[in-house]
């Protein structure tokens, strides 16, 4: 009886665990976070950040801002739904050898984002069905 006891309580004590974990994942907003790229799709590979020059993205009061790895940026954002368009940014304009290249894509990514999904807490930037950029919860 012990031994079924044990059993019943391990059982009930991993799926309330799960329903926690599905409950957290389901509070996380794409308005109330801040976030930090992962990765960022081109046309021939992915580009990661270096911890050096983070690429972060906020949405707030229909405003997104950032910063793209070298620049900050600004402007406003149409989000209903699961459907995002970000519409004309400003961005400062400094010239940083070392992240162009991710500043770029990720500037491109944002013109073309036309929805998103949050999955495992990580947010992705989509156009269709393709994933044009990965971004996890800033520390």
């Amino acid at each position: 009886m012990k031994k079924v006891s044990i059993l019943i309580f391990t059982f009930c004590m991993i799926l309330s665990s799960c329903a926690t974990s599905k409950r957290a994942q389901q509070d996380v907003s794409i308005t109330a976070t801040q976030w930090k790229l992962i990765t960022v799709a081109t046309s021939s590979k992915e580009l990661k950040p270096s911890e050096e020059n983070p690429v972060t993205l906020k949405i707030e009061n229909n405003q997104a801002s950032g910063n793209s790895g070298c620049n900050y940026f600004s402007g406003p954002v149409e989000l209903k739904e699961k459907s995002l368009k970000f519409g004309d940014l400003a961005s400062t304009r400094k010239y940083c050898m070392e992240s162009m290249e991710i500043e770029n894509a990720v500037l491109k990514a944002l013109s073309e984002t036309d929805n998103y999904r949050i999955k495992d807490n990580k947010l992705e930037l989509r156009k269709g069905t393709q994933t044009l950029a990965t971004f996890a919860i800033a520390n």
